[in-house]
């Protein structure tokens, strides 16, 4: 009975001790760790607020700081009134055309006579693109066993309809140009007071005042020279092509009114021919003549 106490003491003590180390084992897991205490940055001093201000003012923007110390003085400072004020910050009305004056009238004239002339020759091309349209078409076979009996193929087609393409733009181009000369010649006229035939003057090839022997003097007179030349040599081409088209017509047709008709229309054509050839020999003669006029003044310092 004794020992079957004291067994029943130590068994009783181990339990009690397992029951206090389970309740401090469940009391240290409950328990909110602890907290390590957070490091307070030190306050920054005066000089590296500064330097920091410094530095995050030079990476906002590239507009300049102005003040009073550089603050821009004089008609190209700031005013306070804004952009375009003074008589010195007139830069956009600068770009802007100047007004044609009386003074201009003549160069305006050359350059619709040019432009008129340019509206001509882009006319007559186009009527001969128009004829040769209508006859490739007509004599144009798909059949391939037919090729050697066509004078034109669809590549021929296909040019021509571009070239005419081409020429309309090209036609465009000069009515509006003759448009705008037009309108400048009659507003030039209009602000010096011109009416009626008093405004008719030579035109010149040479812009309002330029003066002889400059550069610009002999650049203007070259370039109407050079002009000159090319206007023939386009003359004397187109001709040719419309002599090419009678003499096709006139090969073709039946009628002999129509022949004989023809046969008028392709001796004046051989007639115009004569004279364009006539008139490139004179215009390179002319332009070669200007040539030994400026090197001589060049030579001679004038």
């Amino acid at each position: 009975m004794p020992i079957l106490t004291h067994m029943s003491s130590k068994s009783l003590l181990a339990i009690l001790l397992l029951i206090l180390a389970s309740s401090i084992a469940l009391a240290a897991q409950t328990q909110p760790q602890a907290r390590e205490p957070e490091q307070v940055a030190p306050e920054p001093s005066p000089a590296q607020i500064a330097q920091k201000s410094r530095q995050n003012h030079a990476k906002e923007s590239q507009i300049p700081l102005y003040t009073n110390d550089n603050l821009p003085h004089g008609p190209a400072g700031i005013s306070i009134i804004g952009p375009g004020s003074g008589p010195e910050s007139n830069s956009g009305a600068a770009e802007e055309p100047e007004a044609a004056s009386a003074r201009d009238v003549p160069h305006l004239r050359y350059q619709l006579s040019q432009a008129q002339q340019r509206l001509g020759m882009a006319q007559r091309e186009m009527n001969v693109f128009e004829q040769k349209l209508s006859q490739s078409k007509m004599q144009y076979y798909p059949d391939p066993n037919k090729s050697l009996f066509q004078e034109y193929s669809r590549q021929d087609i296909n040019k021509l309809t571009s070239d005419m393409n081409q020429k309309r733009q090209e036609i465009a181009e000069a009515q509006k140009e003759i448009s705008n000369l037009e309108d400048q010649i009659q507003e030039a006229q209009r602000a010096a007071g011109f009416t009626g035939t008093a405004a008719q003057k030579p035109e010149s090839a040479l812009p309002p005042g330029v003066k002889p022997g400059t550069k610009a003097y002999w650049d203007a007179l070259l370039a109407e020279a050079q002009q000159r030349v090319s206007t023939a040599q386009e003359e004397e081409q187109l001709a040719e092509n419309e002599l090419q088209l009678l003499k096709l017509q006139q090969l073709r047709t039946l009628d002999p009114n129509l022949h004989a008709s023809l046969a008028a229309r392709i001796s004046a054509k051989q007639t115009e021919i004569a004279a364009a050839k006539q008139a490139v020999e004179q215009a390179k003669q002319e332009l070669e003549k200007l040539q030994k006029e400026m090197q001589a003044s060049q030579a001679s310092g004038k």
